[in-house]
């Protein structure tokens, strides 16, 4: 009986402890309740200009909050994308933008929020350690790097006149080359591994569908290689010509002729 008590009574407690909690919790925003719009937006931009991106979050989580549809929800909105970007919290600034978007697809700073999609793309799929030691962006999952590009891509093609649109096509460029390495370092895996055929299917969509990139010169040389050790001769002396003709100055001429 004595046990029972005890457990009741700490059974008791805890849910008083829990209600307790429950209700610190249920309004996170009952210190910024007192403000003005005005008040909340121009405190989190202030934060944002003195780079506490912490403190600016908070005021514009607020502001969204507490004024949804007030004044300075819109440029608020456009300002909460930043903030969460250079805090690292790329999935909120990535739903963030996706929002802004959505709420104001006409909006006349639409193109930022196109532009700040892709940039928080570029860092969407890394773990915090692959950020920490610049392991490259290559060596990730390309869903995201994918996703980045077709928002930059979008960009350029709705906006052309937008102030980002310049930048956002060498970042596309970017992209592209770091798609194309992918498919170089895994060709080139299968080559030490004598997987032949793989090394030179994943060369071959690298000249295929990356033309331009400073990755098709060692895409070619391991199409030679590779199909020179199938036995492949034809198609070995074609992709060689390929070579030849657009990359007269390579140094792997001269010792593939042999």
């Amino acid at each position: 009986m004595k046990k029972f008590i005890i457990v009741l009574f700490i059974s008791i407690l805890t849910i008083f402890t829990l209600e307790g909690c429950s209700k610190k919790e249920q309004d996170p925003y009952k210190n910024y309740r007192g403000m003005s719009s005005s008040t909340l937006f121009e405190s989190g931009e202030r934060a944002l200009a003195k780079k506490n991106y912490v403190r600016a979050v908070k005021y514009l989580e607020a502001l969204d909050a507490l004024y949804p549809f007030g004044p300075y929800a819109e440029q608020g909105q456009l300002d909460i994308i930043y903030a969460y970007y250079m805090n690292g919290d790329f999935a909120l600034a990535s739903l963030a933008a996706e929002r802004y978007m959505r709420l104001y697809p006409r909006g006349q700073h639409v193109d930022y929020a196109y532009y700040m999609r892709g940039m928080i793309g570029l860092h969407l799929g890394l773990t915090w350690l692959q950020r920490r030691v610049g392991i490259s962006p290559d060596m990730r999952d390309v869903s995201s790097l994918q996703q980045c590009y077709g928002s930059f891509a979008l960009l350029v093609e709705q906006y052309p006149g937008s102030p980002y649109a310049a930048d956002a096509l060498v970042r596309m460029i970017y992209i592209r080359n770091l798609l194309a390495q992918r498919e170089v370092d895994i060709a080139e895996f299968y080559m030490e591994r004598h997987a032949y055929v793989a090394s030179a299917n994943r060369a071959s969509t690298v000249v295929q569908h990356f033309q331009g990139s400073p990755l098709v010169e060692p895409a070619l040389v391991i199409m030679v290689e590779s199909y020179r050790e199938l036995g492949l001769t034809q198609m070995a002396d074609e992709s060689y010509r390929l070579l030849q003709a657009n990359f007269p100055l390579s140094p792997e001429l001269k010792s593939l002729s042999k």
